[in-house]
């Protein structure tokens, strides 16, 4: 049995070999379908580790209680509106109220310009409490951290985030250099690692931060707070802790039934599941593109399998009369349209593989590949070419040798 495969996959090959463009079209429409599949998959997985990283570099079981609402008036429009209600004080209840939270950080940011001699910026200022670096898993490039003394006495010291560095100082040391924010002059103490765009969106680089105390106190004089983050003890609590603060907040800020809250709270969850479904989206449209480029792909096969059936019928008369059963021409026409599945499939595989190390290389994807998709593929090739293969061998079959032969 196995050297009656064998040698009726010597003569599909040969077949093939002979028509060569017709047997590289054939592989390609597989080799799309493959390599739609498996990229999306592969883009899914390392979008999915991405979100992954981003979660735990923004923090260790966060939720983010922000000022402020988001209103919709028409035509999908979403407008947020700032609020002044939300105070330090409510941050100190939070902690002190609710049993799963071990830790809370107010903050306060606003966009400034920032000036070093003739270079400007835009940069998101934040002023931030002595454990905000904990809470955020912040890390220093160049220089320190804010010591206590500093928040105690609201000295103007700052730190920027990597972008601001670069375009303010270049390759200066920018270390007991003095920026304007606005017209407060403020001493840069450190620099911070390059960390990119959070989970929330905002670009980490294109920040700088400031003593809290500072911010509120002597550069902006104000008793409020625009945000405060809170860290819950348990992974498995961020939902509950989400609630009780919620409600704690409604009580503390007077919200009656019906109207809309002046805060909003988000857990580190819900940021992740909102990337989630976006991957999810992308995936989606990705194996439906893939189910599609597979179709065209099979249907393909199929025709050119009919056409080969009528193109070789001598052939296949001559075999006949040679002795050849109909299970061998059954065999050999099957063996051609899995032999063209196949290589498509592994032809798309293999240019996969080179484009997902291109895209994690250039786009700052962490590599990831989808072992489920490639075996998925390899599978579908398969039944796509028994499904190319088995009516056109059929067909094959049944040709009448003497026929064939005259």
């Amino acid at each position: 049995m196995f050297r009656s495969i064998s040698i009726n996959l010597i003569l599909a090959i040969k077949n093939l070999h002979t028509h060569k463009i017709r047997t590289l079209l054939s592989i390609l429409g597989i080799a799309f379908g493959t390599l739609s599949l498996v990229i999306v998959s592969n883009i899914t997985e390392m979008m999915k580790k991405k979100v992954s990283i981003e979660a735990e570099k923004y923090g260790k079981n966060l939720i983010i209680v922000s000022a402020g609402t988001s209103l919709t008036p028409g035509r999908g429009r979403t407008v947020f509106l700032p609020s002044k209600t939300l105070k330090e004080s409510d941050a100190m209840e939070v902690k002190n109220s609710i049993p799963y939270v071990i830790d809370v950080s107010p903050s306060f940011s606003k966009t400034f310009p920032m000036r070093y001699k003739e270079s400007r910026v835009s940069a998101n200022a934040i002023g931030i409490s002595p454990n905000y670096n904990k809470l955020r898993n912040i890390n220093i490039y160049l220089g320190r951290y804010f010591t206590e003394s500093e928040f105690e006495n609201n000295e103007k010291k700052v730190i920027l985030g990597y972008k601001i560095y670069e375009n303010l100082f270049g390759k200066e040391d920018p270390i007991g250099k003095y920026v304007l924010l606005f017209r407060a002059p403020l001493e840069v103490v450190g620099v911070l690692e390059p960390m990119g765009v959070d989970l929330t969106g905002n670009d980490q680089d294109n920040q700088v931060l400031i003593p809290y105390s500072t911010m509120i106190r002597r550069i902006l004089n104000v008793d409020y707070i625009t945000s405060f983050y809170v860290q819950v003890a348990d992974y498995n609590n961020l939902n509950e802790a989400k609630e009780e603060i919620n409600k704690l907040l409604i009580l503390r800020h007077k919200i009656l039934s019906g109207q809309r809250s002046d805060f909003f709270v988000r857990a580190i969850t819900d940021l992740v599941s909102i990337k989630d479904e976006a991957t999810i989206l992308v995936n989606d449209l990705g194996n439906t593109a893939s189910i599609l480029s597979y179709s065209i792909g099979g249907l393909g096969i199929l025709a050119i399998m009919m056409m080969t059936v009528a193109e070789r019928k001598r052939e296949i008369g001559i075999r006949r009369a040679c002795g050849a059963t109909k299970k061998d021409i059954i065999t050999q026409f099957l063996l051609e349209a899995l032999f063209l599945t196949i290589s498509g499939s592994g032809f798309g595989i293999l240019i996969s593989v080179v484009v997902t190390l291109l895209i994690s290389h250039y786009a700052l994807y962490p590599l990831a590949f989808s072992i489920t998709s490639i075996f998925i593929s390899i599978v579908l090739s398969f039944f796509l070419g028994l499904f190319a293969g088995i009516y056109p061998a059929k067909k094959a079959s049944d040709v009448d040798p003497i026929e064939a032969l005259y």
